[in-house]
């Protein structure tokens, strides 16, 4: 019987897969409150607390 996809195409889409994912989370994490607040303490630290954002829960979170 005869496979219809080959062994290193079925490892490429499975990194294509896996490289999708990662990409879809990232950009999620980026327009979640968290990643903005990051995004806010990476740019200006003095604006990203006078917006309200905890710069000590910002600086901590990712870790």
């Amino acid at each position: 019987m005869e496979r219809p996809v080959a062994e290193d195409q079925w490892m490429y889409f499975v990194a294509l897969t896996v490289a999708a994912a990662a990409l879809l989370l990232a950009r999620n994490l980026l327009r979640s409150r968290a990643g903005r607040a990051l995004l806010a303490v990476r740019d200006n630290e003095s604006a990203a607390e006078v917006m309200g954002v905890r710069l000590t829960r910002a600086r901590k979170g990712p870790v």
